[in-house]
């Protein structure tokens, strides 16, 4: 059985060796000028990086070294949000714009309900 003494230099020197921790990780992001990520804001919070994707950018790999990878607003594979794809029809193109699936090409005399 531990004395009260051993106990208490114990929890003093976890304390310590906390503290010292603490002092590495703030180091490793001392400041938001550590936290860089393409697409995205970068903030470090005790010593954490926390990213905020720019407008129209998600960070669909949940990956943040390549950061926020995709522009929800053009890419037919994640239009609009991530893992959104945009099917090409059968004679046709399908693209992402505004975040939205369109058709964009057919074929000549392929009619397209609602494109004139």
């Amino acid at each position: 059985m531990s004395s009260p003494r051993t106990v208490i230099l114990s929890v003093v020197a976890i304390a310590l060796i906390c503290s010292v921790f603490s002092v590495i990780d703030a180091k490793v992001c001392g400041g938001d000028a550590d936290c860089l990520s393409n697409n995205a804001d970068g903030t470090c919070v005790s010593g954490t990086c926390k990213y905020l994707c720019h407008s129209n950018y998600k960070d669909c790999d949940h990956n943040m070294d390549n950061g926020c990878e995709c522009d929800i607003m053009v890419d037919e594979t994640n239009c609009g949000g991530c893992g959104r794809f945009c099917p090409s029809p059968y004679n046709a193109k399908a693209s992402c714009e505004a975040g939205k699936c369109v058709i964009t090409d057919s074929d000549e005399d392929f009619f397209i309900p609602g494109q004139y």
